[in-house]
């Protein structure tokens, strides 16, 4: 579902730090609603489609519209880690074929399966050369990125309360999965399309944020 704000409507594209900005902007004082996507869109009653409805599924009733993106290499890393976590018992199929405990392994069984999976999630969700939603914000910068969305789209919060919240969703990694030169080479030839279009960095250090 899309979160429907006073004069805003806010996309959750999965592991992007949407649980947190939901969880923030009800903290700060935000009312809230959720809206449901176009039922009739969904294929075979998939529920993820209908937890994260695209601006295509969704009446934006002339509203400011946004979402965040994050760097392709840490959303891949996000996702494994969330399977990883729910010991691979939610995932549909093609994903549980992919599983391993090395995270390299993992995106390069992925990315054979899915080749270009994040460009093709981005482009669903926001457009890429054509963007569908007004605002586009980073994961990485997500709290200045959310205030600054939430002044634009004229939101009446508590913008000392919404920073004060916490991260959510957060893992212990112990030791930091191991990250080739290969596997970076590998995400940016398929994912290119993302690193031009929102300036994301090929080389990057794996740090721990919001997952």
């Amino acid at each position: 579902m899309a979160l429907l704000l006073p004069h805003s409507i806010f996309y959750h594209i999965p592991k992007t730090g949407g649980l947190w900005v939901r969880k923030a902007i009800a903290e700060a004082g935000i009312p809230t609603n959720e809206v449901i996507g176009d039922l009739s869109s969904l294929r075979n009653n998939k529920r993820h489609e209908f937890l994260h409805a695209a601006p295509t599924s969704v009446h934006q009733q002339s509203l400011l519209t946004f979402a965040f993106v994050r760097h392709p290499l840490l959303w891949y890393r996000s996702f494994w880690a969330f399977q990883k976590a729910m010991n691979w018992s939610i995932a549909p199929d093609w994903v549980r074929d992919c599983q391993s405990s090395d995270f390299q392994e993992f995106t390069e069984n992925f990315l054979a399966k899915k080749p270009s999976y994040v460009t093709h999630l981005y482009r669903k969700y926001v457009g890429l050369k054509k963007s569908k939603v007004h605002f586009i914000g980073r994961q990485e910068t997500l709290v200045d990125d959310l205030v600054r969305v939430l002044q634009r789209a004229g939101e009446a919060f508590d913008e000392q309360k919404l920073r004060s919240i916490p991260p959510v969703n957060t893992r212990q990694w112990g030791e930091e999965p191991t990250i080739s030169t290969e596997l970076q080479d590998l995400v940016y030839e398929q994912d290119r399309e993302v690193y031009d279009v929102f300036g994301y960095q090929k080389d990057i250090l794996m740090q721990d944020v919001h997952v």
